[in-house]
């Protein structure tokens, strides 16, 4: 476990050594919502439809996660008519396709890419040395950003970003009322990876192949849901080229502790240091430092200031952003 004040001492790595990076939801975080959020809204959108098949839908992984999500949960906004039990959620959501389902997932993560948001998650990678850099994100964010200076490798997938535009938010609903399919374009959107899927083999070759100085996990947990690794092709992937080897692996995310702890196990390692960090707020004040606005030692008690002070969808203002250009 390395202490909060090597902060310091990973940007310097960051900026001076090849690493291999591995970015999870939490990398594009505040702007694209969590796999929670997501969930929610696909189930509100489909409610506020209005109108239903009389018959359930075939269930997926993808749909049951969204009744799962949904359960117990307030979309209706009005009072129940005397002798009614409840609303009729879960039966409503029964009758939301697969299609459907995916048609809007597609819609809210390319909203931030139809928009060409630029943000520190990402503009800081600039910053760094070029590396080898696998998301398994659907947003298309690292590519857009940094793909011109980092190898990206985009292993479920990217959603184009004509999907989150007004004609694509349409195109969604249309695909949900009619209980139309969509063919995701090769995505893998939520559930268990497949150990037959080719085109996931062929994309975690880079992984296999990787020379890194270090191993940077940004948000992501290889899809950690009920104790269960869901990207379990991956994880698999992941163990086998690093297992008994002397390399340091950094874990970022609000709640390191538990993954990092698994990693040290199956990775046979005591080199797994954990960072309880935001992302979000920690590649801005890497931005800052580099700038040269504020010392790298500050890093520590700077995100605990912002958490404090702006909460954890911390978003920079304009004038607070450090100078970025493309190199």
């Amino acid at each position: 476990m390395l202490l909060q004040h090597s902060l310091a001492l990973l940007l310097w790595r960051l900026q001076r050594e090849s690493g291999l990076y591995l970015f999870g939801a939490g990398a594009s975080a505040p702007i694209v919502p969590m796999a929670p959020t997501l969930l929610l809204a696909i189930a509100a959108n489909y409610i506020h439809l209005g109108s239903f098949p009389t018959e359930p839908s075939p269930q997926t992984v993808l749909t049951e996660r969204i009744q799962e999500q949904a359960r117990g949960h307030d979309f209706w906004n009005r009072e129940l008519r005397p002798g009614t039990d409840d609303f009729p959620t879960m039966e409503v959501l029964a009758r939301l396709g697969h299609g459907g389902a995916l048609a809007h997932y597609m819609h809210q993560l390319a909203q931030p890419r139809f928009a060409g948001r630029r943000i520190p998650n990402y503009t800081v990678l600039r910053r760094f040395r070029r590396s080898l850099l696998i998301t398994w994100n659907m947003d298309g964010l690292a590519s857009d950003t940094c793909g011109d200076w980092h190898r990206v490798v985009e292993s479920h997938g990217d959603v184009p970003a004509k999907y989150g535009s007004e004609a694509g938010a349409k195109w969604s609903s249309e695909i949900q009322e009619w209980g139309l399919e969509v063919t995701g374009h090769g995505l893998h959107a939520i559930g268990p990876e497949r150990f037959d899927d080719e085109q996931l083999q062929r994309k975690l070759r880079a992984l296999q192949d990787s020379k890194a100085a270090f191993v940077l996990l940004v948000g992501y947990s290889f899809g950690l849901f009920n104790g269960r690794f869901d990207d379990q092709l991956s994880h698999a992937a992941f163990i086998g080229r690093y297992r008994g080897v002397p390399i340091d692996i950094f874990v970022c995310s609000p709640y390191p502790e538990d993954l990092a702890g698994m990693l040290g196990e199956d990775l046979r390692s005591n080199r797994v240091h954990s960072f309880s960090v935001y992302w979000n707020v920690l590649a801005w004040a890497f931005e800052q430092v580099i700038a040269g606005r504020m010392d790298a030692a500050q890093l520590p008690y700077v995100h605990e200031m912002i958490l404090d002070t702006r909460g954890s969808g911390f978003l920079p203002e304009r004038s607070e952003l450090a100078p970025w250009k493309r190199l």
